[in-house]
């Protein structure tokens, strides 16, 4: 008789613990979390990006080898004179968070 009493003891003991947690878990899921993101809303926003630049498109150079002076007259010097330009467009999308009014 005094096992059964123990073992009982225990069982009230682990159902307890069991439906406390069951009970947190719910209060959790369902009252805090929704409480605490229902302002939070998401705000997909496209921003454009239009401009001018100049670009290297059109490149004219010369490779000289190097004087004695510089490297020992090893390797060479390349001179470039390139000019162009162009136009470019980009399209970035994002997304924010924005807090609702309510």
């Amino acid at each position: 008789m005094i096992k059964f009493r123990k073992n009982f003891k225990n069982i009230k003991t682990f159902f307890i613990a069991f439906f406390a947690f069951i009970a947190a878990n719910y209060f959790y899921n369902n009252i805090i979390t929704k409480s605490t993101a229902s302002g939070i809303k998401f705000r997909d926003v496209n921003v454009e990006v239009t401009g001018e630049m100049n670009l290297s498109l059109i490149c004219e150079g010369e490779n000289n080898p190097n004087p004695s002076s510089k490297n020992r007259g090893l390797g060479e010097t390349t001179k470039n004179n390139c000019k162009g330009t162009g136009i470019f467009k980009a399209i970035l999308p994002q997304q924010r968070f924005v807090q609702s009014p309510k």
